[in-house]
């Protein structure tokens, strides 16, 4: 119940003892960890197979509504595309829903145990930076394993670009930007690392779970930079905004490209990236770095600076 006792008592001048009060004492800031391990399963489950179930169901009523029998290729069953970005959605919903579920439940405040909390404001813009990046490093490691193992695929990142290139801005960039940014940032950097802690094992317990959580060989190839440097955002920063912001530039990058190219051209834009740019994107994700190392110090330096006199007095 997290409740304590603070009795005053105070002898009169008749010998009574008197108790003032009675009051609750403040909730953790911090999930322990089996708390956020369990969350996260349950949250991964959910989403997982949830998510599942939802595609299954929606495209059998489709095929069995057009008269189709083979499932081969999705893009041929009028509206499989929708289906599948709705699951992408539902996905999206039952982790946040997990990643608030879980500290309510344990008795935790909610905002500090997720990360969400403030941050310098130049860490926001480096974060940005950096996320820009990283956007063409994913893309040729994901060249590299699209050659090395070119059938270890479920046609995730292919399925996305083509959606992406075929439909309105407005509906991809909230279904295929925003949502993922805030949900999955929540989930794994807000609910999961934060109750890991601070230390490297924590950033790559987080980065890479994310990665795996995309299921796709391919995709979890793809995404495992970037989410390393989200990891170590949310440990140096140790706010939940900031990687957010790198996922939702690194996404709505990848969203306002594909704008400009039709779906038959998608698939083949993922193989264009061209070596050239490299050096940049490395320099790129040094300065943002850099940036956010030296943001956080000044924070630090000040907050040590307004607590001296404290200290003093």
């Amino acid at each position: 119940m997290h409740r304590t006792t603070l009795s005053l008592v105070a002898a009169s001048k008749y010998g009574v003892a008197v108790t003032l009060a009675s009051i609750p004492s403040p909730k953790p800031n911090h999930l322990k960890r089996w708390h956020a391990i369990v969350g996260t399963i349950a949250g991964g489950i959910l989403a997982q197979g949830g998510s599942l179930v939802f595609v299954v169901a929606g495209l059998g009523v489709l095929m069995v509504y057009h008269g189709q029998t083979n499932a081969k290729d999705l893009q041929q069953i009028p509206g499989a595309p929708l289906v599948l970005t709705v699951s992408a959605l539902a996905a999206s919903v039952f982790l946040l829903a997990a990643s608030f579920a879980t500290p309510a439940i344990a008795k935790v405040r909610i905002r500090p145990a997720l990360g969400l909390v403030s941050a310098p404001f130049w860490t926001f813009p480096a974060a940005a930076l950096g996320a820009l990046g990283l956007g063409p490093i994913g893309s040729l490691v994901h060249e590299g394993v699209k050659k090395i193992a070119p059938g270890w695929t479920l046609g995730t990142i292919d399925f996305l670009n083509d959606f992406a290139a075929g439909n309105a801005a407005l509906i991809v960039w909230p279904l295929l930007a925003v949502m993922p940014a805030f949900c999955e940032e929540i989930f794994f950097r807000g609910m999961l690392q934060r109750a890991l802690g601070t230390t490297r094992w924590a950033i790559i317990v987080s980065g890479v779970s994310f990665a795996l959580f995309h299921l796709d060989p391919h995709h979890v190839a793809a995404v495992l930079p970037v989410g390393l440097y989200m990891a170590w955002l949310a440990a140096r920063t140790g706010s939940t905004f900031v990687p957010i912001m790198a996922h939702l530039t690194n996404n709505s990058i990848a969203v306002i490209a594909l704008q400009f190219q039709d779906a038959s051209a998608a698939e083949k834009a993922s193989d264009s990236v061209p070596l050239w740019i490299l050096p940049p994107a490395i320099i790129a994700v040094l300065a943002s770095v850099a940036i956010v190392r030296h943001a956080m110090r000044r924070r630090d330096a000040a907050a040590s600076a307004s607590a001296s006199p404290l200290r003093s007095s």
